[in-house]
Parts: structure tokens; C-alpha cells; sequence
């Protein structure tokens, strides 16, 4: 299981780097992975990058917790996909893993290219390392499940499969309490007022505690 997941992690970090180094050297690249009509796009201004990092942050709590609600259903939708579609001999699975990559390496390089460092990976990182963990971690779980399916060794291809089916339940639920911890945290922290610095420290500690 191990290995899976640190296969899937190796899968979405060469994603973004890939997307990173397309993005450096072609700009128009992004517009193949950004999502119609997003505003941190190619050709958008420091100040509408800046903005779109700062927005919401005066929204009232009824706001935020419907916000916490869309992000965790959508976040938990990515999830259950990586996972389940292990089942089609992980390659779903994988085209997936790679694509969420891809993504946060576009909108890195959009950043970076404007000289947007530190309020863009504190914006990014308290709530990212929590979420993209849980995905990484149900894309193993996708692994774990083609592997099965597709090398099943000296069981029985259904035994093989029952035996990953059960680790997959288990990993479920956790990346589920995860995925919850994670809506709140980019609903309310990072839509807060909080200071560059201590968004770092808990990014750090939120890092910490899932190790």
C-alpha cells in the first residue's frame, strides 16, 4: 500500500512539474487546463491575481459554510473517483492524479511569472497539503485496486481484489475526516484576515500532525 501511494505522489508532482516547465516556456499552455472564464489565467494583471487570492475574506459565517459545503462534496467527488476508478485498471486513476498535478502547477507558474511567491503559497499550502494529501492517498487506494485487478499473484483475481476493497474502505474514511478538515480550513483560514507568516505555521503544523 505503501508503495501506491508513493507512486501516486510521484504521479501528481511530475504533473505539476510538467505543467510548471509547459506554462514557463508557452504561456497559452495554461488555457488547456484552466477551467472556462477562471480569472487566474494567462494574461491576467498582478493586481487581479492578488485579488483573487484576497477574495472573500469579508464574507459572513453563513457564507464560508456554504462554501465549506460545496468544496468538501466537489473535493470528495475527486476523491471517490481516484478511488474507485482504480478499478478500471487504475487508469483512470492515474490520468486523474496527474491532472489535479497539472493544475496546481498551471496556476504556480502564473504566480510565479507575476513575482507572487510567499502570498501565493500561503494562501495555497493550509489547505493544500491537507486536501492534495487525501487525494494522493485515495489514488493510492485507485493503485492498489487496478494492481489488484491486474496482477493478482497467487490468488484468486476476486480474492485479490475483496483483500484491496477492504484497505480501500479503511483509507476512504480517513480521506473523507480529511477532506471535511480541509473544506473548513479553505473556507474559513484561508479567507481570513491571517497573516502571511502564520498561515506558514499552519501549514507547518497542519503537515506535521497528518505525518
Amino acid at each position: 500500500t505503501g508503495a501506491c501511494h508513493g507512486i501516486a505522489a510521484g504521479i501528481f508532482l511530475l504533473g505539476a512539474l510538467l505543467a510548471y516547465g509547459a506554462v514557463q516556456r508557452d504561456p497559452a499552455a495554461a488555457y488547456a487546463l484552466m477551467a472556462g472564464g477562471e480569472v487566474r489565467q494567462v494574461g491576467a494583471s498582478r493586481e487581479q491575481l492578488l485579488e483573487a487570492l484576497r477574495q472573500g475574506r469579508d464574507q459572513g459565517g453563513g457564507s464560508k459554510f456554504a462554501f465549506a459545503s460545496f468544496l468538501f462534496s466537489n473535493n470528495i467527488r475527486v476523491g471517490i473517483l481516484a478511488l474507485a476508478t482504480g478499478i478500471l485498471a487504475a487508469v483512470p486513476t492515474v490520468l486523474l492524479i496527474g491532472y489535479n498535478g497539472m493544475t496546481v502547477g498551471a496556476f504556480t507558474a502564473i504566480y510565479h511569472e507575476h513575482g507572487i511567491y510567499a502570498e501565493y503559497w500561503a494562501w495555497i499550502l493550509p489547505h493544500g497539503i491537507t486536501e492534495l494529501t487525501a487525494v494522493v492517498l485515495a489514488g493510492g487506494v485507485g493503485l492498489l485496486l487496478g494492481k489488484a485487478l491486474v496482477c493478482p499473484g497467487w490468488r484468486t483475481r476476486t480474492e485479490s481484489v475483496v483483500e484491496a476493497g477492504r484497505e480501500a474502505v479503511r483509507v476512504c474514511l480517513g480521506v473523507a475526516a480529511m477532506l471535511v478538515v480541509a473544506a473548513i480550513v479553505e473556507s474559513y483560514l484561508r479567507q481570513s484576515h491571517l497573516e502571511t507568516w502564520a498561515r506558514f505555521v499552519f501549514a507547518a503544523a497542519t503537515a506535521l500532525f497528518w505525518a
